[in-house]
């Protein structure tokens, strides 16, 4: 298992399970994969976040330990983090270039692990994760989060403190 060598996209995921299509297979766990690809996923964590986020492996081996090993697919959370960067780097920006984001809105928020880590890393702004239905892994997300993550200022608070979630139709929340 291979955990040294930095992560590279074009030679990584091809080693995680596919379906004939190519694509990544939408039902494959982080416990369903062979150990070497879980080592590369978690040397994905480490090369995308470690630096500034050491406490996500602990945060997901929580939601897989407490038996929400379900909700760590591993399409998802590809998407999901990848989804986060993109999303940070555009609320950096725009800040930069005078342009105040007080919140964030994440509709359609699904199993709202996007919502919980923009919420974590902009502790200042409100994020509103909104969806038909509050599904369990949002919850299961946001526990380990609670209990992994750091709240900022070190205070021993809610990390997540300015994480909100309305469940209902879009036109009604």
């Amino acid at each position: 298992m291979d955990v040294l060598t930095r992560w590279s996209v074009l030679d990584d995921l091809d080693n995680f399970p596919k379906r004939a299509s190519g694509m990544l297979d939408p039902s494959a766990t982080v416990a369903s994969i062979s150990p070497a690809s879980r080592a590369r996923f978690y040397r994905y964590l480490h090369d995308s976040f470690g630096k500034h986020y050491p406490e996500l492996p602990a945060i997901l081996h929580e939601v897989d330990a407490s038996g929400s090993g379900r909700y760590l697919r591993v399409k998802e959370l590809f998407e999901s983090f990848e989804a986060f960067k993109i999303l940070s780097s555009v609320v950096l920006t725009a800040e930069q270039q005078g342009r105040p984001v007080p919140a964030i809105w994440d509709l359609a928020c699904g199993h709202g692990l996007v919502g919980i880590l923009l919420a974590y890393r902009f502790p200042r702004k409100k994020v509103v994760c909104v969806d038909l239905e509050r599904r369990p892994a949002f919850a299961a997300f946001a526990d380990a989060w609670r209990m992994h993550g750091d709240a900022h200022g070190g205070d021993g608070s809610d990390p997540l403190a300015n994480l909100e979630y309305r469940e209902g139709d879009l036109k009604r929340v």
